[in-house]
């Protein structure tokens, strides 16, 4: 808006004359809204409408009523341009990584070189491509440089004396909203959010839905108060985004329903994938702006087992602690998907009912080895004593953990899919104890990328909250679209993070040999199957 203000002009003439601009230098825009337009311009939809109509009179644009608005082709009997199937494939590509948030607004795509051994495709065939992107308004140039977004300047938040565009940031009151902000699984989505909301100058606002017991916080408090202060907003309102948490308030579904009426976007951010009943009953009336941001649980699974069964895994175990609700349910979820793996594997799941099984409070089976080693003599000095000792502490330690040894040697596995980054840590430093290798002898995967476990060399998969709290935040800005399905869901993009646990499938009886060396004759325990 500050951008604006200043010269002797209207500010819808100065506004209609850079778009004029635009419109002669060969710019396609997307169809959009006048509000849409008022967004990303920082301005009233009264003076975005003003400029649009200066633009129709003079026949550059169709603002025809109840269509988007649209570049008006001067010459209607003019072909459009003829792309290449090499062309129109990499502009696919590259455009797909510009909306999933591969290429980030404001950075530069890579250079020519690099798309030419990477995509293995002509320097014609590149420059092509960002021209036609170019024109659909996701990259410009600057110097050398493609750069994501387009060249306008955002009001900053360090503009004083005037109001900015607000995303609100909707929550239940309790305990429950601290984890957007402080849980190491959900602090990926909520930092990438805030980043690229306050780096396009999009201000936010906190709220809570239901009204609980305390009465004096300086934020809206309650459905009603939520849509009165999005109302006194005005233009300023760019939508509403949403977190629950493990449980929504009973008014949930009454506050998201008077949001969306009131035209502009609401995110729903369903970390853990437990709401697409909630977001299709909200969905029904398809013309709302509305928006699930979930976890795509069943996409990582598919991609563990896929990456196990290419390495030529057929017997994969999965040990779980039954004290877990979650742990349940992703168990079914990997037999469920292990149906649609070719070549389809094996799944054996384990219950782990060892008590020092608890992966909370920042257990580390280092301190349970440690409370074995108290419980034994101490070590002597010589070399051949002391080895006995380290037996008998490995002994001792494969003895009380018989669901890990029924996996590697009564069933046969060759790879274990931990549920989460905190079971991979355990059962890696398990392996390293008792004398196992990873790969070597077992591979081992898991969930999460967790900030807490990527110092141990375990691979993992990233269900890519951090992209996904980009392409939220562009959802508000409406510059680059976001696409979804027709009940509004955007998935997370999974990727496998691989840092050298998974290998070809060791021979059983090798391990199996392995165990037994040097533990004394203690008797290997029978698994508990699930």
């Amino acid at each position: 808006m500050k951008a604006f203000s200043q010269g002797r002009k209207p500010i819808f003439l100065r506004v209609a004359q850079e778009l004029r601009a635009r419109v002669n230098a060969g710019f396609v825009d997307e169809p959009q809204s006048i509000g849409s337009m008022a967004k990303v311009w920082g301005i009233s939809r009264c003076t975005m409408r003003k400029a649009v109509l200066v633009l129709a009179g003079d026949g550059l644009v169709d603002c025809t009523q109840g269509r988007p608005i649209r570049r008006k082709d001067p010459n209607p009997e003019r072909t459009q341009p003829h792309y290449s199937p090499a062309e129109s494939r990499f502009h696919e590509i590259i455009k797909s990584r510009i909306l999933d948030g591969t290429y980030r607004w404001g950075a530069s795509i890579p250079k020519v070189n690099y798309f030419i051994v990477s995509d293995r495709v002509s320097s014609t065939t590149v420059a092509a491509a960002c021209s036609r992107l170019a024109g659909e308004g996701l990259i410009f140039k600057s110097g050398k440089h493609w750069i994501v977004g387009n060249c306008r300047r955002f009001p900053s938040l360090s503009d004083a004396g005037s109001r900015r565009p607000t995303v609100l940031l909707v929550f239940p009151l309790g305990l429950q909203w601290n984890a957007y902000f402080t849980h190491s699984f959900v602090v990926p989505y909520s930092l990438s959010l805030a980043e690229e909301l306050q780096q396009l100058g999009r201000a936010t606002s906190m709220a809570f839905i239901n009204e609980g017991e305390s009465t004096e916080l300086q934020v809206p408090v309650g459905a009603g108060k939520i849509v009165a202060f999005a109302k006194s907003l005005g233009d300023n309102y760019c939508g509403a985004h949403v977190y629950f948490g493990v449980q929504p308030p009973a008014e949930s579904i009454d506050c998201l329903r008077a949001l969306l009426k009131l035209g502009e976007p609401l995110v729903l951010f369903d970390h853990a994938g437990e709401y697409e009943n909630l977001a299709t009953g909200l969905r029904t009336q398809r013309k709302r702006p509305f928006y699930r941001c979930h976890m795509d649980e069943r996409g990582a699974v598919r991609l563990a087992l896929q990456s196990l069964a290419d390495a030529g895994h057929t017997r994969i175990g999965v040990p779980f602690y039954k004290g877990f609700t979650w742990a349940l349910h992703r168990c079914a979820l990997i037999e469920d998907v292990a149906k649609e793996i070719h070549p389809r594997p094996e799944i054996i799941i384990a219950e782990q009912k060892e008590t020092f099984w608890r992966y909370s409070g920042g257990f580390d089976l280092s301190q349970y080895t440690r409370q074995l080693e108290s419980g034994l003599q101490r070590l002597p000095e010589r070399a051949s004593e002391g080895t006995r000792g380290r037996d008998s502490l490995r002994a001792k330690l494969l003895a009380q953990t018989p669901s890990l040894i029924g996996l590697l040697v009564q069933q046969g596995v060759t790879a274990i899919l931990a549920l989460n980054d905190g079971m991979a840590r355990e059962i890696y430093l398990w392996t390293r104890y008792v004398g196992l290798s990873v790969p070597r002898d077992v591979s081992i995967i898991s969930f999460d990328n967790s900030v807490e476990c990527r110092n141990f060399p375990v691979s993992t998969i990233d269900f890519g909250f951090s992209r996904l709290g980009y392409r939220a935040a562009h959802v508000f800005i409406g510059d680059i679209p976001v696409k979804a399905d027709r009940y509004g869901n955007v998935p997370g993009i999974c990727t496998l993070v691989d840092r050298g646990s998974i290998g070809k499938p060791a021979d059983s009886t090798a391990i199996a040999k392995t165990l037994r060396t040097g533990t004394g004759g203690v008797p290997i325990a029978a698994p508990v199957l699930f």
